[in-house]
C-alpha cells in the first residue's frame, strides 16, 4: 500500500509497469493543474526564469574591438543597431561602415541596400525579424547574443532556407554591466553559401574588465 500524492488516501500499486503516484486520474490531473499555476512557463529550474529582455544594452568598446578583430570583416559593413556607436567605431578601420539606429529615426528593417557584412548586437526581443532581414541584404551576418537565440527550429530553418551556414561561433564572458541570463554568450557568424563545419572558439585576447564566468544579454 502507498498514499496518493494528492488526496493522501491509501491505494495499492500494481506490481508491473511504472509506479503510480496517484490513486486515480482525477488526482493526477489536479496535481498537474497546481504545478501549472505555480510555474506557468514550465521553466521552474531553467536559468531564464524571471528574466526580462532589455534591448537597450550596449556592447562595451573593448568587447566590440575584440570581436571585430576576431572577425576581420571587409568591404561594405552595416551596423543595424548602432546605439552609442561602439561597434561602428571598432568597424571603421576594416571597411566602409554604415549604421542604423531606431532611436535616431533610422530603422534597419527599412534598409534595402545590399552590403558585404552585418555586424551587430541586435535587440533580442526582435531577434527573428532582424535575422530574417539581415539574411536578405548581406553575405555575412555576425550577431551577438546568447547562443540559444539561434537554436529554435524556426530560426535554424530560416538560416538554411536563405542559403546560409554557421561558419564560426566566438564565445565570450559577459561584461559586468550586462544582466545575467544563465546562457552562454557568443558572436555567431553566418555566411552565405557556407556548407562546411562550424568552428567554436573562445574570444582570444578578450577585453579587460570582464566579470567572472557567468552570462548576460544584448
Amino acid at each position: 500500500m502507498t498514499k496518493c500524492r494528492w488526496c493522501k488516501q491509501p491505494f495499492t500499486r500494481h506490481a508491473q509497469g511504472r509506479p503510480r503516484l496517484y490513486c486515480k486520474s482525477s488526482c493526477r490531473q489536479r496535481a498537474f493543474e497546481r504545478r501549472l499555476r505555480r510555474h506557468p512557463t514550465g521553466l521552474r529550474s531553467q536559468p531564464t526564469r524571471g528574466y526580462v529582455s532589455n534591448d537597450n544594452v550596449m556592447t562595451p568598446p573593448a568587447l566590440a574591438r575584440a570581436l571585430v578583430r576576431a572577425l576581420q570583416p571587409s568591404g561594405t559593413i552595416l551596423e543595424p543597431c548602432a546605439g552609442t556607436g561602439n561597434f561602428v567605431k571598432a568597424l571603421r578601420p576594416y571597411g566602409q561602415v554604415s549604421s542604423c539606429e531606431i532611436d535616431r529615426g533610422a530603422d534597419f528593417l527599412a534598409w534595402t541596400q545590399r552590403v558585404d557584412w552585418i555586424v551587430t548586437n541586435p535587440p533580442w526581443s526582435q531577434f527573428r525579424a532582424f535575422l530574417a532581414h539581415s539574411l536578405q541584404i548581406a553575405d555575412r551576418v555576425a550577431f551577438v547574443s546568447t547562443l540559444n537565440h539561434l537554436w529554435t527550429r524556426a530560426r535554424r530553418q530560416l538560416v538554411k532556407d536563405a542559403g546560409f551556414g554557421i561558419e564560426k561561433i566566438i564565445e565570450f564572458d559577459a561584461p559586468f554591466t550586462w544582466q545575467a541570463t544563465g546562457f552562454q554568450l557568443g558572436l555567431v557568424l553566418l555566411t552565405l553559401g557556407h556548407r562546411g563545419g562550424c568552428s567554436v572558439e573562445p574570444l582570444a585576447h578578450g577585453p579587460h574588465g570582464r566579470r567572472r564566468p557567468g552570462v548576460a544579454g544584448s
